[in-house]
C-alpha cells in the first residue's frame, strides 16, 4: 500500500469493528509514502488507514484517469485487485450488486 491518506469513504458496521476488536491479531500499517516502516495500530485505526488508502487511489487521476483517452497506469490491475479484495473481505458490497461484474472480478482477483 503506497499512497497518502484522506478521509474514509466507508463506515463499517459496528458488529464488524467489534468482531475485529475481539480477535487477538496484531495490526500493522505502512503505506510506503507517509508511513514507510510498519507501525502497530488498533483494528479500527487499521480499517481507517485502509479506507483512506482506497479513497486516495480512487481520487488519484493517474490511476483512474478522468480524461477520455488518458492511459491507465501499468499497476492498474493490481490497484483494482487490492480494492476489490478489501471490499470482498469485509463484505462491504452485496454479491447481488457485483453479479454483473462477476466475470471481470474473477479475472482480476485470484483466490488466496
Amino acid at each position: 500500500m503506497r499512497e497518502s491518506q484522506y478521509k474514509p469513504i466507508v463506515l463499517l458496521p459496528v458488529f464488524l469493528v467489534c468482531e475485529m476488536l475481539t480477535r487477538r491479531y496484531e495490526y500493522r500499517w505502512a503505506d510506503g509514502v507517509l508511513i514507510k516502516k510498519p507501525i502497530e495500530v488498533s483494528a479500527p485505526k487499521y480499517v481507517e488507514y485502509l479506507m483512506d488508502w482506497i479513497e486516495s487511489q480512487l481520487d488519484d487521476e493517474s490511476i483512474f484517469p478522468q480524461k477520455l483517452g488518458a492511459p491507465f497506469p501499468s499497476n492498474f490491475r493490481e490497484v483494482v485487485k487490492t480494492i476489490f479484495s478489501v471490499y470482498s473481505e469485509f463484505g462491504l458490497i452485496d454479491k447481488k450488486e457485483l453479479a454483473p461484474l462477476q466475470e471481470l472480478i474473477e479475472s482480476i482477483i485470484v483466490p488466496y
